[in-house]
């Protein structure tokens, strides 16, 4: 590995922002609701909604670090489409695009937070 303390440091950054995250939103008890919704996104203070991005940006950059002398075959990746579709935005940015989704629909908050980001910022902007 090449980088292996950039690769660690992303790895506690991930894990502490994450962490923050979940606990933020009342989630980490909850065993009937592993995955971050709609509702839990519209109930989370803007610092919670901030930190549960920064841990996905450093899954990615993590992801993106060791895929560098293995690149995944064709389609074998969410990585590449998620870079490519984040990549001209800042946190703040996609906190008020799901901010925003999420108020204009309602009807979708048991959406989990993911399939918005993949469906409607990421894929439709890489």
């Amino acid at each position: 590995m090449k980088h292996p303390l950039f690769i660690r440091a992303c790895v506690l950054g991930a894990a502490l922002s994450l962490s923050v995250c979940v606990q933020a939103q009342g989630i980490a008890d909850d065993p009937d609701a592993p995955i971050a919704t709609g509702e839990h996104w519209t109930s989370a203070q803007p610092n919670a909604k901030l930190a549960y991005l920064l841990g996905i940006v450093n899954m990615l950059e993590i992801e993106q670090a060791l895929q560098v002398d293995t690149p995944p075959a064709d389609n074998a990746s969410l990585v590449p489409v998620m870079v490519r579709g984040l990549k001209d935005m800042t946190l703040n940015q996609i906190r008020e695009a799901l901010d925003g989704w999420y108020s204009d629909h309602p009807d979708q908050l048991s959406r989990p937070v993911m399939e918005t980001i993949w469906f409607e910022l990421a894929k439709p902007n890489s």
